[in-house]
């Protein structure tokens, strides 16, 4: 699992902390960069969108008092 704000998804470190491959699940702040979220999607990495913006919600998840956290579709 990996869990990173959205500061992390901009910009590149000198640091490796793991390979793509070795993450299942992608827990984050805000959506991904298109890029990204398309890699993510293609190797089928669940993101989970940790404070979405409420467009983002369906129903179901916008009745929940507040909104903590949404898996995307």
């Amino acid at each position: 699992m990996l869990v990173a704000d959205s500061t992390k998804l901009r910009r590149s470190a000198p640091v490796r902390i793991a390979h793509i491959s070795q993450i299942q699940t992608f827990v984050t702040d805000a959506a991904l960069p298109a890029g990204l979220a398309n890699i993510c999607h293609s190797r089928g990495i669940e993101v989970i969108e940790a404070m979405p913006k409420l467009g983002d919600l369906d129903e179901q998840e916008l009745e929940a008092d507040p909104p903590v956290a949404a898996r995307l579709r």
